[in-house]
């Protein structure tokens, strides 16, 4: 273990390096999943695998599955590697490109000192969009769903956890599954361009931001679960800091550093109704911080231990291929390993999906397509095209898309997450924006 830890800690420094030096501290896409990694997965992760795991008995009973095996060990350099090969991908996109270091900090320079551009047909498109959901699908839906109704249950009972768990499970969200993807990725895309067009002052835009969001808002409590409503709230805000600039002021680290916590801290709260305010801390930090990473020991120490590498049999089209039955999904086997039953899950970071389906060739190549894959979209927003209301949306549809690969699986997070979607979404509503940057 000693050598993967002086590992794990050289990768963890490069990444902040590269961080630093190369892509900056700023709203672009890369540094945003630059900073996300660092923050789970660097300090945090040695934490939970040196202090707070090894006091805590759950850790123990989840290496067992392994026997003596060290799992540690293994994490340790599979999340090196992975920072390093994120990294990799970041640089292979820029050298794609001809981009250098000095000409993502012009980007970003340039950004803070222009203007959003505005395009009257463009935004006649958005206001005909954001009027049409609104009123065909976020309207019916919170009355179909009830959305209301079953939220102010939720929010107001004083029942147990395990009582809340089942309200989430039974009457969370909408049971029509393109209603969901299109609340992730396309509404929430409308919903942030309509808080660039409030900033310039435009009057409709104004009144019918406010219609959209709050829609947007029972919709995303309607789900009955902690993230959904505090993510988008914190979206909404980044996105406005966007308008004037990707860099990130003192004043918007204030707020994200007094918001973030009072937003979780109130949603932990409403879920465990029991819990007092240093027990709702604990769990907060254990929530954000530590589960992430203990999900990682979770998969590390099941596969290929207790369950074998499914080398894409997961994937229904590749066990057509090799004529087997797809598998069940992964994270219903490893919560089954951990706790012995069928129906718990454990969800983690794209790099327990890449183990799972490829090992180590999974760590490798998944975690450098997330680098070049996130920079490519980078690309496409921030060099391909001129600042405007839409590509502030993209980059905000790509930041929640970051947070679910880094919740789930990189497959996941390019549709679910919005990812692949930004670059049509950009087409449909700003289609001769690239026109007009090549014309100045």
């Amino acid at each position: 273990m000693e050598f993967s830890g002086v590992f794990f800690i050289l990768c963890c420094g490069f990444l902040l390096f590269f961080w630093r030096s190369v892509v900056g501290f700023n709203l672009t896409a890369t540094s945003v999943l630059l900073g996300m990694l660092f923050a789970f997965h660097g300090p945090a992760y040695w934490y939970y695998t040196r202090v707070w795991g090894p006091a805590d008995p759950w850790l123990d009973q989840i290496l067992r599955a392994a026997s003596t095996y060290d799992v540690i060990g293994d994490l340790d350099i599979a999340l090196g590697i992975t920072f390093l090969m994120v990294c990799v991908g970041v640089f292979a996109a820029n050298l794609q490109h001809n981009l250098r270091a000095k000409d993502w900090r012009a980007a970003v320079s340039r950004w803070q000192h222009t203007d959003l551009q505005r395009d009257a047909d463009a935004e006649k498109r958005l206001r005909v969009a954001a009027l049409s959901i609104a009123v065909i699908v976020l309207l019916p839906f919170l009355i179909f769903d009830n959305q209301i109704g079953k939220t102010i249950d939720y929010f107001v009972s004083d029942v147990n956890e395990a009582d809340k768990i089942f309200m989430r499970r039974e009457g969370g969200g909408s049971g029509f599954y393109f209603y969901n993807l299109l609340l992730g990725t396309l509404f929430s895309f409308v919903g942030f361009a309509l808080v660039g067009m409030r900033a310039t002052g435009e009057k409709t835009g104004k009144t019918l931001f406010w219609i959209f969001v709050l829609l947007m808002c029972v919709a995303k409590a309607s789900t009955l679960s902690k993230a959904p409503l505090a993510i988008y709230v914190l979206q909404i805000v980044l996105t406005a800091a966007m308008v004037k600039s990707l860099k990130i002021s003192a004043r918007t680290m204030a707020i994200l550093l007094i918001l973030m916590p009072l937003l979780m801290l109130f949603m932990i709260f409403i879920a465990n109704v029991d819990l007092n305010f240093d027990s709702a801390y604990d769990f907060l930090i254990y929530r954000t911080l530590f589960v992430v990473n203990e999900g990682l020991v979770e998969y590390f120490s099941a596969i290929p231990h207790v369950i074998p590498h499914t080398w894409g049999k997961g994937f229904s089209w590749v066990a057509s291929i090799f004529d087997v039955e797809p598998t069940l999904p992964i994270y219903w086997l490893v919560g089954e390993v951990h706790r012995g039953t069928l129906g718990s899950t454990t969800t983690v970071m794209f790099l327990g999906g890449a183990w799972a389906d490829f090992s180590w060739v999974g760590v490798v190549v998944i975690s450098f397509f997330a680098g070049f894959i996130v920079r490519w979209v980078d690309i496409a927003l921030l060099i391909d095209r001129e600042k405007s209301v839409f590509t502030m949306a993209g980059l905000s549809v790509v930041h929640y898309g970051i947070f679910i690969a880094l919740s789930t699986s990189l497959q996941t997070a390019m549709i679910t997450g919005g990812i692949a979607l930004v670059p049509i979404f950009l087409l449909a509503f700003d289609p001769r924006a690239r026109t007009r940057l090549r014309q100045t």
